[in-house]
């Protein structure tokens, strides 16, 4: 949420007929294999499994402004976020429908 709040500034800044500039975010949990890939001349530091693979595509999924977390992440701040949950849905490179929650302040 610090983070939006932080980038809201520089996306109202940006925002125009021509360009378009936003922030969605998408949080996961789980296990995640950590380490460089590519090759020589090219290597990356990166986390890769299905947990990474969750939380890019909830992060493809939220539009300009929202935070969508997985159910294990939605339980986690349950007390702490207003949690609105969502339909699962069908995710790009996973077998099984992904459970999600829409993420806010509370009021």
């Amino acid at each position: 949420m610090d983070i939006q709040l932080g980038f809201r500034p520089a996306m109202e800044r940006f925002q125009g007929p021509v360009h378009r500039l936003g922030l969605g975010i998408g949080i996961a949990k789980g296990i995640a294999s950590l380490g460089q890939i590519g090759f020589e001349g090219r290597l990356d530091y990166a986390a890769i499994g299905t947990v990474s693979n969750v939380a890019s595509r909830l992060c493809d999924l939220a539009s300009d402004t929202e935070v969508l977390a997985s159910k294990d992440v939605a339980d986690e701040v349950r007390g702490d976020f207003s949690i609105l949950e969502k339909e699962p849905r069908n995710l790009k490179g996973l077998e099984q429908p992904v459970q999600y929650s829409k993420l806010s302040l509370k009021q």
